[in-house]
């Protein structure tokens, strides 16, 4: 007997297309101890890692689900696909978005208080040209991906936002619903053009 899964998606992209401060996520350290007593070994536990830690995982692998998409595929005028800078600010403005969606039970790109993808990332300090958003309600972000991925090429969906040659940076924000499904929210951008000589690619 198999479980029926629900999925849900939604993609928004800005018609005009954010500025960011890129920040490499820093990975979790584990700790281990090591000594010796009489020929014994005796290795330290690794410290079990939180809800939050384990978040701040999943979204990493989303991103880079996301650039594996992206070398795998090419732009419509037949170049290389850069891979996509991860950019801590808009994970924090994705992160609080998938957040919110759980909090007051609803699932878009327009939040209860009347604020699009490109409000929200303002709202957030980042100065932008380009801005996308893709929203998921599944149970894992490979199967999000897979959904995302599986769409129709061409057309101004979910797959064209992960596959635009427009976009520089990214930011996944990831929360769990209450049915411990995971609302999940990617973010894409390209800085505002005062701004795209700050960051080294």
């Amino acid at each position: 007997m198999t479980g029926i899964r629900s999925r849900r998606l939604a993609a928004f992209v800005h018609p005009v297309i954010v500025a960011a401060i890129i920040a490499a996520a820093g990975h979790a350290q584990t700790q281990s101890g090591q000594g010796s007593s009489s020929g014994w070994h005796h290795f330290g536990q690794d410290k079990p890692a939180s809800a939050a830690d384990r978040l701040a995982a999943t979204e990493r692998e989303m991103y880079e689900l996301i650039n594996r998409d992206r070398a795998a595929n090419r732009a419509p005028t037949g170049q290389p696909l850069l891979p996509l800078r991860w950019n801590d600010q808009v994970a924090a403005a994705a992160r609080a978005h998938s957040r919110d969606m759980v909090l007051h039970g609803y699932f878009g790109h327009v939040d209860p208080e009347g604020r699009s993808p490109g409000m929200r990332l303002k709202g957030a300090g980042i100065a932008w040209q380009a801005a996308g958003e893709n929203i998921a309600i599944d149970t894992t972000v490979k199967s999000a991906e897979y959904a995302f991925m599986n769409e129709a090429g061409g057309e101004q969906n979910h797959r064209s936002n992960i596959l635009s040659p427009k976009f520089t940076d990214v930011g996944v924000g990831i929360a769990t619903g209450p049915g411990g499904q995971l609302y999940i929210t990617q973010d894409f951008m390209r800085p505002a053009a005062s701004l795209q000589g700050s960051f080294p690619r």
